[in-house]
Parts: structure tokens; C-alpha cells; sequence
């Protein structure tokens, strides 16, 4: 059976940048569909790479020590298609705010 394609929209992105001490670029926050508000979506460099991608870290709450350790997220897509768009989206915003320098 195949998924039913929804709507999808993004609006109102905005970028908290944070010191550069690793891979973490700061915070997003974003409108979803014009009816959810998302916050604090971790904004992280690609290791080792001059593209001008980034990879999207989801809040959530570690369980567990060691070894063992696993994240619950609050929430995250889960349609990888819907997270790439949001992730497109983000890198737009960032090079809007001319955070990749040429």
C-alpha cells in the first residue's frame, strides 16, 4: 500500500548561532504546516566536508549509561523525505544569513 502524499510546508525559520568549539552551529526553530511550532532542532556542520550541508539533531532525552546509552526523541520526522526538506530548508535560511562564506 502506498503513503498518501500531504501537504508539507515551513515557514518562519530561524537561526540562533552559537561559538564554534565543534560541529554544533547553534539552534533552529521553525513553523510546520502552519499549525506546529519547532524548537530547538540542533544545526550541526558535516564533518570533513566543504559542501554546505548540514545534518539536523532532534531534541531528546539520553536513557541509559555506557554502552547502553539511547536518546527518546520529543519528536522528529519520520518520513526521511519530510526530514530532507526540512533539512533544505535550514541550509536556505543559513545561506540567506550568510553563515557559509564563499
Amino acid at each position: 500500500m502506498e503513503k498518501e502524499q500531504k501537504e508539507f510546508s515551513i515557514s518562519d525559520i530561524e537561526f540562533v548561532p552559537c561559538r564554534q568549539e565543534s560541529s554544533l552551529l547553534g539552534f533552529a526553530s521553525f513553523i510546520l504546516n502552519d499549525q506546529f511550532s519547532i524548537q530547538s532542532v540542533a544545526v550541526h556542520s558535516l564533518l570533513n566536508s566543504t559542501d554546505k550541508k548540514v545534518r539536523l539533531v532532534w531534541p531528546g532525552k539520553p536513557l541509559g549509561f555506557g554502552e547502553r546509552r539511547k536518546y527518546r526523541f520529543y519528536f522528529r520526522p519520520l518520513d526521511s523525505e519530510i526530514e530532507e526538506k526540512i533539512r533544505k530548508a535550514v541550509e536556505e535560511k543559513l545561506e540567506e544569513l550568510g553563515f557559509f562564506k564563499p
